[in-house]
């Protein structure tokens, strides 16, 4: 899933060096939010009792 997100936001020589996104949508792409890969990140879990902590500490490496 994440690649194919990277993938319509990446120009391509075929296009024109357009993004498939920008072609479809006529704007180029914003990603501003895009998370730096293998930044600091909290994982939700669902171990352990509702005392628990419910995040573990990760590192960012891509979507579902």
């Amino acid at each position: 899933m994440h690649a194919t997100w990277l993938k319509n936001r990446t120009a391509t020589r075929t296009l024109d060096n357009k993004t498939p996104y920008e072609m479809l949508f006529k704007d180029k792409p914003n990603l501003e939010n895009l998370p730096v890969w293998g930044s600091h990140v909290k994982v939700h879990s669902t171990t352990g009792s509702k005392l628990d902590m419910c995040a573990i500490e990760g590192r960012w490496v891509g979507f579902d």
